[in-house]
């Protein structure tokens, strides 16, 4: 979400749906405002995990994607500012696929960009203008979640849902002129085999889509102010994560558990087998439970 939340999706690693059924197990209250950060940035935007011990970190204010290995505490920045191969422009999230290939959303510079598991420039595709998008527009991908060879974005010069695949290009899926769907300000998307989960910030809602594009129903309708994140925890749990607070929902509709989070401002979260990592805007916290 995972996206980048982006809480990531359960085939980036998350803990199996048996880790987190059981409500009990997750706190109810964290406090980050007095803990300490395993890392600092100056203004993160989202993260995701890999399959490994692997957090990669999008910070806006440094145009870098930071890669920190909890297993050994390393830390490394990729790239800079600029529109070059090894630059970006406020990138907005980060989907880490299987670790392989790192899938970044270089906003200002309106691309995707693939990067290697070492971080290495490996290809990049315009969102526009070009002849195979169905427009002029410019687009800014702000939130992103990719399966297989397609990646479902979402433009916020527009506030669509569209998608991109090696032999069709770019195609609305959802919001925009013609669409039935009315997406007013969305800020996250996530996806799986089943269904594409958009955070609308505009209607405080997360509205649930088929692969195609047909919205099925809704969570937390009206209810979720301040969204800032949404993913799918194992294969039943959908987490939605808003400033100060993380919901988790049955896929349904029903929430749950409710975790308050005390912080200088709440940006993703990703629950494991025996810790939640909460990404606020200047630091990366891990809590075990």
């Amino acid at each position: 979400m995972i996206r980048t939340l982006l809480l990531a999706v359960a085939s980036a690693g998350l803990a199996p749906a048996s880790h987190v059924a059981n409500a009990q197990a997750l706190p109810d209250t964290v406090d980050l405002v007095t803990a300490i950060p395993v890392v600092r940035f100056e203004r993160a935007v989202a993260m995701d995990n890999d399959k490994s011990e692997t957090v990669y970190v999008a910070d806006s204010a440094t145009d870098q994607i930071v890669r920190l290995d909890l297993s050994t505490g390393s830390v490394e920045r990729w790239a800079g500012p600029g529109g070059g191969l090894q630059q970006f422009d406020a990138p907005s999230d980060i989907d880490a696929t299987n670790g392989l290939r790192i899938i970044v959303a270089d906003e200002g510079n309106g691309r995707l960009v693939w990067l290697s598991a070492d971080g290495v420039f490996v290809s990049a595709v315009s969102l526009g203008p070009t002849p195979g998008n169905f427009d002029s527009v410019v687009r800014r991908p702000v939130s992103i979640a990719a399966i297989g060879d397609a990646v479902v974005f979402i433009d916020a010069a527009r506030s669509e849902l569209l998608q991109w695949t090696p032999a069709q290009g770019v195609r609305r899926i959802a919001g925009g002129a013609g669409s039935p769907v009315f997406l007013v300000d969305p800020t996250a998307v996530t996806i799986d085999e089943d269904n594409i989960f958009v955070a609308d910030e505009g209607s405080r809602s997360v509205l649930v889509f088929d692969r195609l594009g047909s919205l099925e129903r809704q969570l937390c309708r009206q209810e979720c102010a301040e969204i800032r994140n949404v993913g799918i925890v194992g294969t039943e749990t959908v987490a939605v994560v808003l400033e100060s607070e993380v919901r988790l929902y049955t896929r349904d509709g029903r929430l749950h558990h409710r975790i308050y989070v005390h912080s200088s401002g709440l940006v993703d979260a990703s629950i494991q087998s025996s810790s939640i990592l909460f990404l606020t805007r200047n630091g990366l916290y891990r809590i075990r439970y």
